[in-house]
Protein backbone atom coordinates (compact mmCIF):
# COMPACT_ATOMS: atom_id res chain seq x y z
CA UNK A 1 0.00 0.00 0.00
CA UNK A 2 1.44 3.42 -0.97
CA UNK A 3 2.07 6.18 1.57
CA UNK A 4 -0.76 8.24 0.05
CA UNK A 5 -3.36 5.45 0.42
CA UNK A 6 -2.21 4.67 3.92
CA UNK A 7 -2.45 8.33 4.80
CA UNK A 8 -6.00 8.59 3.43
CA UNK A 9 -6.94 5.44 5.32
CA UNK A 10 -5.56 6.94 8.52
CA UNK A 11 -7.52 10.15 8.00
CA UNK A 12 -10.74 8.17 7.61
CA UNK A 13 -9.89 6.04 10.63
CA UNK A 14 -9.08 9.12 12.72
CA UNK A 15 -12.38 10.74 11.78
CA UNK A 16 -14.26 7.53 12.54
CA UNK A 17 -12.45 7.07 15.82
CA UNK A 18 -13.18 10.64 16.91
CA UNK A 19 -16.89 10.25 16.29
CA UNK A 20 -17.68 6.68 17.28
CA UNK A 21 -16.91 6.57 20.99
CA UNK A 22 -17.13 9.24 23.65
CA UNK A 23 -14.21 7.90 25.76
CA UNK A 24 -11.58 10.69 25.87
CA UNK A 25 -8.71 8.31 24.99
CA UNK A 26 -10.23 7.63 21.57
CA UNK A 27 -8.45 9.57 18.83
CA UNK A 28 -5.13 10.01 17.06
CA UNK A 29 -1.80 10.62 18.79
CA UNK A 30 1.45 11.74 17.19
CA UNK A 31 5.03 10.99 18.24
CA UNK A 32 7.45 12.96 16.07
CA UNK A 33 11.19 12.23 16.11
CA UNK A 34 14.06 13.57 14.01
CA UNK A 35 13.81 10.79 11.47
CA UNK A 36 10.47 9.17 12.21
CA UNK A 37 6.76 9.74 12.81
CA UNK A 38 4.49 7.41 14.76
CA UNK A 39 0.75 7.83 14.46
CA UNK A 40 -1.16 5.98 17.19
CA UNK A 41 -4.86 5.65 16.40
CA UNK A 42 -7.01 4.36 19.26
CA UNK A 43 -10.68 3.45 19.62
CA UNK A 44 -11.92 2.83 23.19
CA UNK A 45 -14.86 0.45 23.65
CA UNK A 46 -17.51 0.48 26.36
CA UNK A 47 -15.63 -2.15 28.38
CA UNK A 48 -12.49 0.08 28.36
CA UNK A 49 -10.69 -2.22 25.96
CA UNK A 50 -8.73 -0.58 23.15
CA UNK A 51 -8.38 -1.29 19.46
CA UNK A 52 -6.55 0.49 16.64
CA UNK A 53 -3.28 0.75 14.68
CA UNK A 54 0.25 2.12 15.01
CA UNK A 55 1.50 3.69 11.78
CA UNK A 56 5.32 4.14 11.71
CA UNK A 57 6.98 6.28 9.01
CA UNK A 58 10.78 6.29 8.97
CA UNK A 59 13.33 8.26 6.96
CA UNK A 60 15.85 5.92 5.32
CA UNK A 61 19.52 6.64 4.61
CA UNK A 62 18.80 7.12 0.89
CA UNK A 63 16.09 9.71 1.57
CA UNK A 64 13.13 7.44 0.92
CA UNK A 65 10.30 6.94 3.42
CA UNK A 66 9.28 3.53 4.69
CA UNK A 67 5.95 2.81 6.36
CA UNK A 68 4.75 0.00 8.55
CA UNK A 69 1.28 -0.44 10.04
CA UNK A 70 0.78 -2.68 13.08
CA UNK A 71 -2.59 -3.58 14.67
CA UNK A 72 -2.87 -2.80 18.37
CA UNK A 73 -5.07 -3.81 21.30
CA UNK A 74 -5.06 -2.84 24.94
CA UNK A 75 -7.02 -1.49 27.87
CA UNK A 76 -7.41 1.69 29.91
CA UNK A 77 -8.08 1.90 33.63
CA UNK A 78 -8.30 5.48 34.80
CA UNK A 79 -4.92 6.99 34.02
CA UNK A 80 -3.22 3.63 33.43
CA UNK A 81 -3.05 2.33 29.88
CA UNK A 82 -1.73 -0.84 28.30
CA UNK A 83 -0.90 -1.10 24.58
CA UNK A 84 -0.27 -4.44 22.86
CA UNK A 85 1.46 -4.46 19.44
CA UNK A 86 0.02 -7.46 17.58
CA UNK A 87 3.00 -8.40 15.37
CA UNK A 88 2.64 -11.48 13.12
CA UNK A 89 5.34 -13.42 15.00
CA UNK A 90 4.77 -12.20 18.56
CA UNK A 91 2.91 -9.56 20.50
CA UNK A 92 4.66 -6.87 22.58
CA UNK A 93 3.10 -5.24 25.63
CA UNK A 94 3.76 -1.66 26.75
CA UNK A 95 2.35 -0.02 29.86
CA UNK A 96 2.03 3.69 30.53
CA UNK A 97 -0.29 6.52 31.43
CA UNK A 98 -2.95 8.65 29.83
CA UNK A 99 -3.04 12.31 30.92
CA UNK A 100 -4.28 15.66 29.72
CA UNK A 101 -1.78 18.45 29.04
CA UNK A 102 -2.16 22.09 30.09
CA UNK A 103 -3.43 22.79 26.59
CA UNK A 104 -6.23 20.28 27.04
CA UNK A 105 -4.74 17.66 24.72
CA UNK A 106 -4.49 13.99 25.60
CA UNK A 107 -1.00 12.62 26.17
CA UNK A 108 -0.12 8.91 26.17
CA UNK A 109 3.25 8.03 27.72
CA UNK A 110 4.52 4.49 27.17
CA UNK A 111 7.47 2.88 28.94
CA UNK A 112 9.86 1.22 26.50
CA UNK A 113 12.93 -0.94 27.08
CA UNK A 114 15.21 1.94 26.06
CA UNK A 115 13.26 4.88 27.47
CA UNK A 116 9.80 6.38 27.06
CA UNK A 117 7.67 7.35 24.07
CA UNK A 118 5.26 10.23 24.34
CA UNK A 119 2.27 10.50 21.98
CA UNK A 120 0.37 13.79 21.88
CA UNK A 121 -3.21 14.11 20.66
CA UNK A 122 -3.19 15.48 17.14
CA UNK A 123 -5.30 15.96 14.04
CA UNK A 124 -5.08 15.61 10.30
CA UNK A 125 -3.22 18.90 9.86
CA UNK A 126 -0.62 17.95 12.46
CA UNK A 127 0.02 14.62 10.81
CA UNK A 128 0.26 16.23 7.35
CA UNK A 129 2.74 18.82 8.66
CA UNK A 130 4.94 16.16 10.27
CA UNK A 131 4.86 14.05 7.11
CA UNK A 132 5.82 17.05 4.94
CA UNK A 133 8.71 17.84 7.26
CA UNK A 134 10.00 14.29 7.01
CA UNK A 135 9.60 14.28 3.22
CA UNK A 136 11.52 17.58 2.98
CA UNK A 137 14.36 15.97 4.90
CA UNK A 138 14.27 13.04 2.49
CA UNK A 139 14.36 15.34 -0.55
CA UNK A 140 17.38 17.15 0.92
CA UNK A 141 19.15 13.81 1.44
CA UNK A 142 18.38 12.69 -2.13
CA UNK A 143 19.67 15.99 -3.52
CA UNK A 144 22.88 15.73 -1.54
CA UNK A 145 23.37 12.11 -2.56
CA UNK A 146 22.94 13.13 -6.21
CA UNK A 147 25.52 15.89 -5.78
CA UNK A 148 27.91 13.45 -4.11
CA UNK A 149 27.37 10.93 -6.91
CA UNK A 150 27.97 13.52 -9.62
CA UNK A 151 31.06 14.75 -7.77
CA UNK A 152 32.37 11.18 -7.67
CA UNK A 153 31.67 10.82 -11.40
CA UNK A 154 33.64 13.98 -12.15
CA UNK A 155 36.49 12.87 -9.87
CA UNK A 156 36.59 9.49 -11.63
CA UNK A 157 36.67 11.19 -15.06
CA UNK A 158 39.45 13.55 -13.96
CA UNK A 159 41.50 10.60 -12.73
CA UNK A 160 40.77 8.62 -15.86
CA UNK A 161 41.98 11.49 -18.06
CA UNK A 162 45.05 12.15 -15.91
CA UNK A 163 46.00 8.47 -15.83
CA UNK A 164 45.51 8.17 -19.58
CA UNK A 165 47.76 11.16 -20.25
CA UNK A 166 50.44 9.71 -17.95
CA UNK A 167 50.22 6.34 -19.70
CA UNK A 168 50.53 7.90 -23.16
CA UNK A 169 53.51 9.99 -22.05
CA UNK A 170 55.27 7.03 -20.40
CA UNK A 171 58.72 6.69 -22.05
CA UNK A 172 58.20 2.92 -22.07
CA UNK A 173 55.59 3.35 -24.83
CA UNK A 174 58.08 5.23 -27.01
CA UNK A 175 60.60 2.42 -26.54
CA UNK A 176 57.97 -0.18 -27.49
CA UNK A 177 57.08 1.76 -30.63
CA UNK A 178 60.75 2.07 -31.53
CA UNK A 179 61.15 -1.70 -31.07
CA UNK A 180 58.09 -2.25 -33.28
CA UNK A 181 59.63 -0.31 -36.18
CA UNK A 182 63.04 -1.90 -35.61
CA UNK A 183 61.48 -5.39 -35.73
CA UNK A 184 59.72 -4.58 -39.01
CA UNK A 185 62.86 -3.12 -40.59
CA UNK A 186 64.98 -6.06 -39.43
CA UNK A 187 62.47 -8.68 -40.63
CA UNK A 188 62.05 -7.09 -44.06
CA UNK A 189 65.80 -6.53 -44.47
CA UNK A 190 66.51 -10.18 -43.67
CA UNK A 191 63.74 -11.39 -45.98
CA UNK A 192 65.16 -9.32 -48.86
CA UNK A 193 68.65 -10.56 -48.10
CA UNK A 194 67.42 -14.18 -48.02
CA UNK A 195 65.65 -13.67 -51.34
CA UNK A 196 68.89 -12.48 -52.92
CA UNK A 197 70.73 -15.42 -51.35
CA UNK A 198 68.12 -17.81 -52.74
CA UNK A 199 68.64 -16.41 -56.20
CA UNK A 200 72.34 -17.34 -56.02
CA UNK A 201 71.27 -20.99 -56.04
CA UNK A 202 69.78 -22.78 -59.04
CA UNK A 203 66.06 -22.52 -59.55
CA UNK A 204 64.05 -25.46 -58.25
CA UNK A 205 67.03 -26.58 -56.14
CA UNK A 206 66.72 -28.02 -52.62
CA UNK A 207 68.55 -25.07 -51.07
CA UNK A 208 66.30 -22.58 -52.87
CA UNK A 209 63.28 -24.45 -51.48
CA UNK A 210 64.70 -24.32 -47.94
CA UNK A 211 65.28 -20.58 -48.14
CA UNK A 212 61.75 -20.09 -49.51
CA UNK A 213 60.34 -21.94 -46.48
CA UNK A 214 62.44 -19.77 -44.13
CA UNK A 215 61.09 -16.61 -45.76
CA UNK A 216 57.52 -17.91 -45.45
CA UNK A 217 58.10 -18.65 -41.75
CA UNK A 218 59.41 -15.11 -41.29
CA UNK A 219 56.15 -13.81 -42.80
CA UNK A 220 54.08 -15.88 -40.37
CA UNK A 221 56.25 -14.67 -37.48
CA UNK A 222 55.74 -11.02 -38.49
CA UNK A 223 51.97 -11.51 -38.72
CA UNK A 224 51.89 -13.11 -35.27
CA UNK A 225 54.04 -10.32 -33.85
CA UNK A 226 51.72 -7.68 -35.37
CA UNK A 227 48.43 -9.14 -34.13
CA UNK A 228 48.47 -7.32 -30.76
CA UNK A 229 49.93 -4.21 -32.38
CA UNK A 230 47.05 -4.11 -34.85
CA UNK A 231 44.60 -4.28 -31.94
CA UNK A 232 46.57 -1.58 -30.10
CA UNK A 233 46.25 0.71 -33.10
CA UNK A 234 42.48 0.26 -33.24
CA UNK A 235 42.06 0.53 -29.48
CA UNK A 236 44.03 3.77 -29.39
CA UNK A 237 41.39 5.50 -31.52
CA UNK A 238 38.59 3.69 -29.68
CA UNK A 239 39.83 4.95 -26.31
CA UNK A 240 39.84 8.52 -27.61
CA UNK A 241 36.22 8.15 -28.70
CA UNK A 242 35.23 6.70 -25.32
CA UNK A 243 36.95 9.53 -23.42
CA UNK A 244 35.41 12.16 -25.72
CA UNK A 245 31.97 10.68 -24.99
CA UNK A 246 32.67 10.68 -21.24
CA UNK A 247 33.69 14.35 -21.36
CA UNK A 248 30.53 15.25 -23.30
CA UNK A 249 28.41 13.47 -20.66
CA UNK A 250 30.24 14.96 -17.67
CA UNK A 251 27.94 16.34 -14.94
CA UNK A 252 29.98 19.56 -15.10
CA UNK A 253 28.32 20.29 -18.44
CA UNK A 254 24.77 19.44 -17.37
CA UNK A 255 24.29 19.65 -13.59
CA UNK A 256 22.71 22.70 -11.96
CA UNK A 257 24.44 21.93 -8.66
CA UNK A 258 27.80 23.33 -7.61
CA UNK A 259 30.24 20.43 -7.95
CA UNK A 260 33.58 21.02 -6.28
CA UNK A 261 35.45 18.57 -8.52
CA UNK A 262 34.45 20.53 -11.64
CA UNK A 263 37.14 22.99 -10.61
CA UNK A 264 39.82 20.49 -11.69
CA UNK A 265 38.15 19.16 -14.83
CA UNK A 266 39.32 21.89 -17.28
CA UNK A 267 43.01 21.17 -16.53
CA UNK A 268 42.47 17.43 -16.96
CA UNK A 269 40.68 17.99 -20.29
CA UNK A 270 43.40 20.37 -21.55
CA UNK A 271 46.11 17.80 -20.80
CA UNK A 272 44.07 15.13 -22.56
CA UNK A 273 43.42 17.30 -25.63
CA UNK A 274 47.14 18.01 -25.86
CA UNK A 275 48.07 14.32 -26.25
CA UNK A 276 45.19 13.32 -28.55
CA UNK A 277 47.15 14.20 -31.76
CA UNK A 278 50.02 12.00 -30.55
CA UNK A 279 47.70 9.03 -29.98
CA UNK A 280 46.09 9.48 -33.39
CA UNK A 281 49.47 9.82 -35.07
CA UNK A 282 50.84 6.68 -33.44
CA UNK A 283 47.67 4.70 -34.23
CA UNK A 284 47.79 5.68 -37.89
CA UNK A 285 51.55 5.09 -38.01
CA UNK A 286 51.21 1.54 -36.63
CA UNK A 287 48.33 0.66 -38.94
CA UNK A 288 50.01 2.02 -42.07
CA UNK A 289 53.33 0.35 -41.21
CA UNK A 290 51.64 -3.02 -40.74
CA UNK A 291 49.71 -2.67 -43.99
CA UNK A 292 52.71 -1.59 -46.08
CA UNK A 293 55.20 -4.08 -44.61
CA UNK A 294 52.80 -7.01 -44.86
CA UNK A 295 52.26 -6.20 -48.52
CA UNK A 296 56.03 -6.02 -49.06
CA UNK A 297 56.54 -9.28 -47.19
CA UNK A 298 53.82 -10.97 -49.21
CA UNK A 299 55.56 -9.93 -52.43
CA UNK A 300 58.92 -11.29 -51.17
CA UNK A 301 57.31 -14.63 -50.22
CA UNK A 302 55.68 -14.82 -53.63
CA UNK A 303 58.96 -14.24 -55.43
CA UNK A 304 60.83 -16.71 -53.23
CA UNK A 305 58.23 -19.44 -53.77
CA UNK A 306 58.16 -18.93 -57.53
CA UNK A 307 61.96 -19.07 -57.72
CA UNK A 308 62.10 -22.27 -55.64
CA UNK A 309 59.63 -23.86 -58.07
CA UNK A 310 61.49 -22.69 -61.15
CA UNK A 311 58.79 -20.25 -62.13
CA UNK A 312 58.79 -16.60 -63.09
CA UNK A 313 56.63 -14.19 -61.14
CA UNK A 314 54.22 -12.47 -63.49
CA UNK A 315 53.80 -8.81 -62.78
CA UNK A 316 50.18 -7.79 -62.68
CA UNK A 317 49.15 -5.15 -65.12
CA UNK A 318 47.87 -1.84 -63.72
CA UNK A 319 44.46 -2.69 -65.11
CA UNK A 320 44.33 -6.03 -63.24
CA UNK A 321 45.57 -4.45 -60.02
CA UNK A 322 43.07 -1.62 -60.25
CA UNK A 323 40.17 -4.01 -60.79
CA UNK A 324 41.17 -6.14 -57.80
CA UNK A 325 41.61 -3.11 -55.57
CA UNK A 326 38.22 -1.70 -56.57
CA UNK A 327 36.52 -5.06 -55.99
CA UNK A 328 38.19 -5.43 -52.59
CA UNK A 329 37.21 -1.89 -51.58
CA UNK A 330 33.59 -2.61 -52.54
CA UNK A 331 33.57 -5.84 -50.52
CA UNK A 332 35.00 -4.08 -47.46
CA UNK A 333 32.52 -1.21 -47.82
CA UNK A 334 29.62 -3.67 -48.10
CA UNK A 335 30.76 -5.52 -44.96
CA UNK A 336 31.08 -2.25 -43.05
CA UNK A 337 27.63 -1.13 -44.17
CA UNK A 338 26.09 -4.45 -43.14
CA UNK A 339 27.71 -4.35 -39.68
CA UNK A 340 26.73 -0.70 -39.22
CA UNK A 341 23.12 -1.44 -40.10
CA UNK A 342 23.08 -4.38 -37.72
CA UNK A 343 24.59 -2.57 -34.74
CA UNK A 344 23.42 1.00 -35.24
CA UNK A 345 25.19 4.31 -35.71
CA UNK A 346 26.86 4.45 -32.28
CA UNK A 347 29.14 1.46 -32.90
CA UNK A 348 32.08 2.63 -30.75
CA UNK A 349 29.93 3.42 -27.74
CA UNK A 350 28.35 -0.02 -28.09
CA UNK A 351 31.78 -1.65 -28.12
CA UNK A 352 32.50 0.03 -24.79
CA UNK A 353 29.26 -1.41 -23.35
CA UNK A 354 30.23 -4.90 -24.53
CA UNK A 355 33.68 -4.59 -22.92
CA UNK A 356 32.10 -3.39 -19.68
CA UNK A 357 29.85 -6.47 -19.68
CA UNK A 358 32.63 -8.97 -20.44
CA UNK A 359 35.58 -7.63 -18.41
CA UNK A 360 34.26 -8.47 -14.89
CA UNK A 361 33.44 -11.98 -16.08
CA UNK A 362 36.96 -12.83 -17.32
CA UNK A 363 38.72 -14.68 -14.48
CA UNK A 364 42.39 -14.71 -15.40
CA UNK A 365 45.47 -13.85 -13.25
CA UNK A 366 46.89 -10.97 -15.29
CA UNK A 367 50.71 -10.74 -14.95
CA UNK A 368 52.63 -7.42 -15.04
CA UNK A 369 52.84 -6.13 -18.58
CA UNK A 370 56.14 -6.63 -20.39
CA UNK A 371 55.52 -6.12 -24.08
CA UNK A 372 52.62 -5.86 -26.56
CA UNK A 373 49.07 -6.34 -25.33
CA UNK A 374 47.82 -9.96 -25.80
CA UNK A 375 44.51 -9.83 -27.66
CA UNK A 376 41.77 -12.36 -28.36
CA UNK A 377 39.60 -11.74 -31.43
CA UNK A 378 36.31 -13.56 -30.96
CA UNK A 379 32.91 -14.01 -32.55
CA UNK A 380 29.81 -14.27 -30.33
CA UNK A 381 26.94 -16.04 -32.08
CA UNK A 382 23.65 -14.64 -30.76
CA UNK A 383 20.02 -15.68 -30.64
CA UNK A 384 17.34 -13.16 -31.71
CA UNK A 385 17.00 -12.24 -28.02
CA UNK A 386 20.73 -11.60 -27.61
CA UNK A 387 21.55 -14.81 -25.77
CA UNK A 388 25.09 -16.06 -26.43
CA UNK A 389 24.71 -19.43 -28.16
CA UNK A 390 28.40 -20.05 -28.86
CA UNK A 391 31.75 -18.25 -28.96
CA UNK A 392 34.50 -18.75 -31.55
CA UNK A 393 38.11 -17.61 -31.23
CA UNK A 394 38.88 -16.02 -34.59
CA UNK A 395 42.45 -15.18 -33.62
CA UNK A 396 44.24 -16.44 -30.52
CA UNK A 397 46.26 -14.29 -28.16
CA UNK A 398 48.89 -17.01 -28.13
CA UNK A 399 48.04 -17.80 -24.49
CA UNK A 400 45.58 -20.74 -24.36
CA UNK A 401 44.53 -20.12 -20.75
CA UNK A 402 43.76 -16.47 -21.49
CA UNK A 403 41.80 -17.46 -24.63
CA UNK A 404 39.66 -19.89 -22.60
CA UNK A 405 38.99 -17.28 -19.88
CA UNK A 406 37.86 -14.76 -22.49
CA UNK A 407 35.54 -17.32 -24.12
CA UNK A 408 33.96 -18.05 -20.72
CA UNK A 409 33.62 -14.31 -20.03
CA UNK A 410 31.89 -13.70 -23.37
CA UNK A 411 29.52 -16.64 -22.78
CA UNK A 412 28.65 -15.23 -19.33
CA UNK A 413 27.72 -11.86 -20.85
CA UNK A 414 24.31 -13.19 -21.83
CA UNK A 415 22.16 -11.57 -23.00
CA UNK A 416 24.55 -9.23 -24.81
CA UNK A 417 23.99 -5.45 -24.48
CA UNK A 418 21.31 -4.35 -26.94
CA UNK A 419 22.84 -2.60 -29.99
CA UNK A 420 21.78 1.02 -30.74
CA UNK A 421 19.78 -0.30 -33.71
CA UNK A 422 17.42 -2.00 -31.25
CA UNK A 423 17.89 -5.49 -32.73
CA UNK A 424 20.51 -8.21 -32.41
CA UNK A 425 22.55 -9.42 -35.41
CA UNK A 426 23.26 -13.13 -35.74
CA UNK A 427 26.81 -12.58 -34.52
CA UNK A 428 29.07 -9.86 -33.14
CA UNK A 429 32.84 -9.77 -33.63
CA UNK A 430 35.00 -8.19 -30.97
CA UNK A 431 38.46 -8.14 -29.45
CA UNK A 432 39.50 -8.44 -25.83
CA UNK A 433 42.81 -7.02 -24.62
CA UNK A 434 44.58 -8.36 -21.54
CA UNK A 435 45.52 -4.84 -20.44
CA UNK A 436 43.54 -1.59 -20.56
CA UNK A 437 45.53 0.79 -22.75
Amino acid sequence: MSILWRFLWCIAAIAWAGNSVANPVSGAYLNQGKKSIELLQITAKNDDSLDGTLMQTRLQADGSLSQESTPIAGAIDGHSITIVLKNPLRSTNFSGTFDTSALGKGVITLILSNGIARYTESNIEGYQSALRHLKDQGDAIKKQRLIDSENETVAALNKRLTDYVAKVQDPHNARLLSEFHATHEKTLAKARHDLKTEQTHPRNSMRAGQISIEINQAQIGLQTYDDPWESTSKMGLSHLQELDAAIAQSPCAHSDAHLSNCEFEPDAIRSYEAIKPLVKRHSVDIASTIKADHAAMKDIVKQAYAYSRGRTVEKETPKQGTREKIAKAKREALKAAMRSAALGADDNNYAAKVRACIRPRVAYPVPPRSGPNPTVIYRANLSPRGLVESVEVKRSSGIPGFDQSVVKGVKSCSPFPLPPSGRYPSYIDGNYLMYDD
